[in-house]
């Protein structure tokens, strides 16, 4: 079984201030304890991505929105998909691209 753990949130570094060993032994406790299990892992990777998910400020989605708006009438071909829109990671971005492409299958279709 490979876990991928994220570990920490805006406002709260204390993760920043831990050594790989720390991080490492915090992760495999708290993975422990939500699984109810007491494996060791065989290999821990630890990958520090600092301030790296990007928080929308109040206000985001309705600016969004204007901005679509605005482009959905000015430019009706253009689509604004991505992480600065809708979701932060990968699989939103993944998941919106897919939407997109069945909306306008679907709409050429009829």
């Amino acid at each position: 079984i490979v876990l991928r753990v994220f570990i920490g949130k805006p406002g709260n570094d204390v993760v920043e201030h831990l050594n790989d060993e720390e991080l490492s032994e915090l992760a495999v406790k708290e993975i422990q304890r939500i699984m109810n299990f007491s494996t060791q892992p065989e290999w821990v990777r630890i990958n520090r991505l600092i301030h790296c998910m990007p928080q929308y400020n109040v206000g985001h989605r309705a600016g969004i929105k204007a901005v679509r708006e605005h482009v959905a009438e000015h430019y009706p071909n253009l689509h604004l998909i991505g992480t600065p829109f809708d979701g932060i990671g990968i699989p939103d971005g993944v998941k919106q691209a897919k939407e997109l492409v069945q909306s306008i299958v679907g709409s050429n279709e009829n």
